[in-house]
């Protein structure tokens, strides 16, 4: 129990006389100390000024207490209409889950009838397929789908023969040229015509294969079957490259068109990097990769590219998977805008003199076409 203050008032000479009397309590240790902290009291005046104080402290504390009390009660409050919330949620999740199940138990009750009772005539008619386009003797070609003509002599080889590639078709690497950005050798023994194919090899060392074709065009199609693969193990990979080059060997201003370019032989999806005819700088292309990937490129595939006035698209085994056109803008021109250009096939390195994990490309045949074949 706290302290008790008492009092009572008296008249003396017609004036209130307030009489003060302060019971003997026991104080907790906090109370004890406030007590102590309270200035002594030494005259009437003191004493009423104290009281009036403390019921003021007394009042403002009740207040508090009341204030309390209703936040309490309003918290509370809350509390249990969250829990009726979270009632009726979970019984409309219950709802919606006999819905779906009820659902589901419909189309199940369908699909039986229909499988037991098919119909006999009527229903909607059954697509017919399609017809393909003929093909070429080695699977689906561009050229043949739509219609390319009759390949250019010069740009085109079958590799009917043995020994190094056609010098009428074909320029090869000295022995050796410095590889691609510096990375390994160029050299042309790493280039040979056997077996009825193309084989181009890159060794341990860096030393790689070269080829571009003597056939210069601005605009055309060319088309060629072709794998590559890794023949070794661990070590840095080649990046099979198959691309038209600008005949001024300008580059980046004249742009460039790697038609098919991965980072790995024998990649599971065809990739494609077509450079933009710009000013140093920069480097500005677009990039293509296959979707619906068919079979690795380990595998043999037609892999063809056309590039005409309008656009520039690539095709696997005769279907289109990428077409870039225009683009231009300031320091730069339109994708298709090369003055010129050539064929290359390379192996190239990207980390110097190796070492390189042995790889190589091997090509069945290539033909090359102008636009009016």
């Amino acid at each position: 129990m706290g302290g008790v203050v008492t009092w009572r008032r008296a008249l003396a000479g017609g004036a209130a006389v307030v009489m003060i009397g302060v019971g003997t309590v026991g104080l907790g240790s906090s109370e004890a100390s406030a007590q102590e902290d309270l200035p002594p009291i030494t005259t009437q005046q003191q004493a009423i000024a104290a009281v009036t104080a403390g019921q003021k402290q007394v009042a403002a504390g009740q207040a508090e207490i009341t204030a309390g009390r209703d936040q309490v009660a309003a918290g509370q409050a809350q509390v249990a209409a969250g829990q009726d919330k979270v009632t009726a949620g979970r019984a409309q999740v219950s709802a919606g889950q006999a819905e779906i199940t009820a659902g589901q138990a419909r189309i199940n009750a369908g699909l039986d009838w229909l499988a037991a009772n098919p119909p006999t005539t009527g229903g909607p008619p059954t697509p017919e397929p399609e017809p393909e386009p003929p093909v070429g003797e080695d699977g689906t070609t561009a050229a043949v789908r739509h219609g390319w003509g009759t390949p250019i002599p010069l740009g085109s080889d079958e590799f009917d023969y043995t020994g190094p590639p056609s010098p009428e078709k074909w320029v090869t690497a000295a022995e050796c040229w410095p590889g691609h950005d510096g990375n390994g050798r160029r050299c042309a023994s790493r280039s040979t015509v056997r077996d009825g194919k193309l084989i181009q090899t890159g060794l341990a060392n860096g030393d790689t294969g070269w080829l571009g074709s003597r056939l210069d065009q601005r605009y055309g199609r060319w088309e060629m079957r072709v794998r590559s693969t890794d023949t070794g193990t661990a070590a840095h990979r080649y990046h099979p490259v198959f691309i038209v080059w600008p005949s001024s060997n300008r580059w980046p201003q004249d742009g460039e068109y790697d038609f098919l370019e991965n980072s790995i032989p024998g990649a599971p999806c065809a990739e494609a990097f077509i450079h933009y005819p710009h000013a140093p700088g920069q480097v500005q292309q677009e990039f293509a990769r296959e979707k619906n990937c068919g079979a690795p490129l380990s595998e043999w595939h037609n892999i063809a590219f056309e590039w005409t006035p309008q656009h520039v698209k690539g095709f696997i085994d005769g279907k289109e998977w990428f077409r870039f056109s225009g683009g231009a803008r300031p320091g730069r021109q339109n994708i298709q805008d090369m003055p010129s250009g050539a064929l290359k096939i390379q192996l190239d390195g990207f980390h110097g003199t190796g070492p390189y994990r042995p790889a190589q490309i091997e090509v069945d045949w290539v033909r090359s076409y102008s636009l009016n074949s």
